[in-house]
Parts: structure tokens; C-alpha cells; sequence
């Protein structure tokens, strides 16, 4: 059974916004919460871990990317209702913005899929509404960073660690 379904407290967790030159980073997942949604990296924080490691682990778990975080974007609360009107989950998760240190993906074994996607092509019919919400509010932010990026790989040439 997952102990984290339930629980008689929220779970202190993480998320985040990845982004590259391309686009953001999604991750398909294939066990509850959102089985089978395309969602942003994140996970539970472990005892001991800080909130930058957890993040910084879950991209690499999930993904196989290295990243960079930037900062702390908002805080969430999510609260997700069982059949019967009862809390099956409830998770306060701190949402940071990251920029990607490489690019190839290589999911683990807790995820189906990992693909970057354009802000203009995003599944957004396979998307939770929480995270269709939070990429457009940081649409702009995000937009910015990608051009930043893209500058940066061109003046940086292959000095750049983002192998595109």
C-alpha cells in the first residue's frame, strides 16, 4: 500500500518548471497521483534532504536530467479526493524554475516518459488543470528564459553543456 496515500499530514514536497532553449520538461506518469498525466518533475522530500536537493534529485530521477534551479517560482497546495469524499492525497509543494544542464532524457524506472514540448504543443488534454494553470501564469518567464538560453548556446558554441 502507499504510505503516502491517506496520510494524517501533507507531504512536504517539490516541483519544478525545467526549462531549455526547445521548451519545459514533462514527465508521463504511470502510478497515482496523475497515472497516466503529463506533469512537471517533483516528488517528496526525504528526511535530511533540502528542498533544492530533493529537487535537483527528482529531475535526475525521473528524467535523467541535469539541472540548475534558479529560484523559488510559488507554493501549492494540492489537495487530491478519493471516491468516497475522503483526502486520498495532500501534498504542499514549493514550485521552482530550473534551466537545464543536458538535454538527452533518460527516464527511471517510476516513470513512463520524459520529452521536452514547445509551449504552443503541450498536451494539455493530458495534463492535470494545476499544471496547464502554472505554465501559462509563468508563460512569459519561461519564454524569456528560452530566448536567454538560446543566446547563450549560440555565443557559448559548443562550450555550452547542453547538448542540442
Amino acid at each position: 500500500m502507499d504510505s503516502r496515500r491517506h496520510s494524517k499530514f501533507p507531504l512536504a514536497s517539490v516541483s519544478g518548471i525545467v526549462v531549455c532553449r526547445e521548451g519545459v520538461l514533462l514527465i508521463k506518469r504511470k502510478k497515482p497521483p496523475n497515472d497516466g498525466l503529463w506533469v512537471i518533475p517533483g516528488g517528496a522530500l526525504e528526511i535530511g534532504e533540502t528542498q533544492m536537493d530533493a529537487i535537483a534529485r527528482e529531475v535526475h530521477e525521473e528524467a535523467g536530467i541535469e539541472s540548475e534551479t534558479l529560484g523559488l517560482i510559488n507554493t501549492k497546495d494540492i489537495v487530491l479526493w478519493d471516491s468516497r469524499g475522503g483526502i486520498e492525497y495532500q501534498y504542499m509543494v514549493n514550485r521552482y524554475l530550473l534551466i537545464a544542464t543536458s538535454y538527452e532524457t533518460r527516464p527511471g524506472c517510476e516513470e513512463a516518459d520524459a520529452c521536452w514540448f514547445s509551449l504552443d504543443h503541450l498536451p494539455v488534454e493530458e495534463m492535470p488543470c494545476h499544471v496547464v494553470e502554472l505554465l501559462e501564469d509563468h508563460r512569459y518567464l519561461i519564454e524569456v528564459l528560452m530566448k536567454y538560453l538560446a543566446v547563450r548556446g549560440e555565443l557559448s558554441g559548443s562550450a555550452s553543456q547542453i547538448d542540442y
